[in-house]
């Protein structure tokens, strides 16, 4: 199973930065772009935090200095 499926992790610069350009996003079309981040970034992130946080919550954006996690649940 890819660990990626529900999991995303996206180096970004800027907090606001990050919710604007996602927010203005459909569901499909920033799935599809964070999946092809994840598989590429973002394992050792994944490993050390993104599983934990995303079991908590179906949606979640948390920022790690210049690191986004996003959380989508499944439908």
């Amino acid at each position: 199973m890819n660990q990626c499926t529900n999991y995303y992790v996206v180096f970004v610069d800027n907090v606001r930065y990050i919710m604007k350009f996602f927010s203005s996003f459909t569901k499909n079309v920033y799935e599809k772009y964070l999946k092809d981040i994840c598989e590429k970034y973002s394992k050792d992130i994944y490993e050390k935090y993104s599983k934990d946080i995303c079991e908590r919550f179906s949606k979640f954006l948390a920022i790690f200095d210049n690191v986004a996690i996003i959380c989508i649940a499944k439908s």
